[in-house]
């Protein structure tokens, strides 16, 4: 009996961490929103450089 309570309480204390991760990730996932809005061309930019420099450095 007292493995399947302890199993119970670890899995809930599981749920309680995932749903604690989960609110993280939607309040990041929210702020990373606001910054892509924010430097959209920039970014976009950006990613295209490195991406090209790394495409070029693969090649040689």
């Amino acid at each position: 009996m007292t493995t399947l309570k302890h199993k119970r309480g670890s899995t809930a204390h599981l749920l309680s961490i995932l749903l604690d991760i989960a609110t993280n990730t939607t309040q990041l996932a929210g702020l990373l929103r606001q910054a892509k809005s924010g430097l959209g061309g920039y970014q976009r930019e950006a990613h295209h450089t490195i991406f090209t420099k790394n495409h070029q450095f693969s090649h040689k």
